[in-house]
């Protein structure tokens, strides 16, 4: 097939009801299953004017990234900086081929993309002879349940469940390998061509997790595929913390020198059993009492690793807490007085804010000290 094929001179008009003038049969079917049987359409809807274009599902391209986006602040002496997190953003990148197989159905396809192309302008208004702009170009899309609100239906709409966002704009690539079709003189229609867009999501919805990990949103998931009640995702809990070790006991032994013996009832840990690998009260050379000794003293060993494990546990928890809504709101006050340039305030902020941090750090100490004070009484 030639580069660019003549068409019939009968072609004058856009077909805007989706009639595809003579072309019946393949192109028919094919367009009637997409729409009316599969619903894999790409709709889209201008929301000021409710004008709307849709083009057959056949995607070249399709991802969905989520960003999440965290300000952070270095500060002395920490390692890592501070971040207080900002936002999620959501943007769609989207890549279709539009395949026309008569000129009719050529010049149809090539007026939807016109339609799209409109759909980057905004509305306008005039008042006494001043024209202003009404409402900027608010899209909303839609295309099976890859892309969709999640209180959408069944429905291809855009309209009844389109997702709102904004468009970077649209890319048409004709395909040259397989050429035009001419339907007269400086008129060419592509046989094929490739559209392209970026497309960022506007959230309509209070997303985000509240108290009892319920799910702010509407209970479906970003594809329709659950309700995000948690049962698919909580993490199953472990059987229970760890037991502590129980406390070794002196028991009488009438045949022993010193009248006593150790008797080790502590509970098995890892590999060798709990705290170390080898057992101190094994030596055959001690007496009872030495090895009672010894015993107590692997045990206070043990219960030192056992406060120290707690103290890292608890450094964790906090450090995946992130700020306090105190501290996120010290910080933003800080930084909008650098910005506008009241250095003295932003010191003194700054100050309260590491005051602050030394007193939590005071408070940490406290608790772990009470802490180790209750497991010496206990040894």
């Amino acid at each position: 097939m030639s580069f660019i094929e003549s068409a019939t001179p009968h072609v004058n008009s856009v077909a805007h009801s989706g009639e595809l003038g003579n072309n019946k049969g393949f192109v028919n079917n094919a367009e009637n299953r997409f729409n009316n049987e599969l619903y894999w359409t790409i709709d889209f809807v201008h929301v000021a004017t409710n004008k709307c274009v849709n083009f057959l599902g056949m995607i070249t391209e399709f991802s969905d990234n989520l960003t999440s986006n965290w300000s952070e602040e270095s500060v002395y002496g920490r390692m890592d900086p501070i971040k207080v997190f900002q936002n999620t953003q959501r943007q769609i990148s989207l890549s279709w081929v539009v395949v026309s197989t008569s000129v009719e159905m050529a010049q149809k396809n090539l007026h939807k993309f016109e339609h799209l192309a409109s759909m980057l302008y905004p509305t306008y208004e005039t008042h006494k002879n001043a024209e202003t702009m009404a409402a900027g170009p608010l899209l909303r899309l839609k295309f099976t349940n890859l892309i969709q609100d999640s209180n959408a239906g069944k429905s291809p709409s855009a309209l009844k469940g389109g997702l709102l966002g904004t468009s970077t704009g649209f890319s048409m690539t004709p395909n040259l390998d397989v050429g035009f079709y001419s339907a007269g003189p400086g008129i060419l229609y592509p046989k094929e061509y490739t559209v392209s867009t970026q497309f960022t999501v506007l959230h309509t919805q209070g997303l985000g997790w509240a108290e009892g990990a319920t799910w702010r949103g509407s209970g479906k998931g970003l594809y329709g595929v659950h309700n995000l009640t948690g049962r698919h995702s909580t993490c199953p809990r472990l059987g229970g913390s760890k037991p502590m070790p129980k406390k070794t006991k002196a028991k009488r032994d009438e045949t022993s020198p010193g009248g006593f013996t150790a008797v080790n009832e502590s509970a098995t840990f890892g590999n060798g059993g709990f705290g170390s690998q080898s057992d101190p009260t094994s030596n055959s050379n001690m007496n009872a009492g030495e090895r009672a000794a010894a015993a107590q003293g692997q045990r206070r060993d043990d219960l030192r690793d056992i406060v120290q494990n707690i103290d890292n546990d608890a450094q964790a928890r906090v450090a995946a807490a992130g700020p306090t809504p105190k501290q996120t709101q010290d910080l933003n006050r800080q930084l909008a007085a650098t910005e506008d340039g009241n250095q003295e305030e932003a010191q003194k902020i700054q100050m309260n804010r590491y005051d602050g941090a030394i007193e939590r750090s005071k408070a940490l100490q406290a608790s772990r000290n009470a802490r180790r004070k209750r497991s010496r009484r206990g040894s």
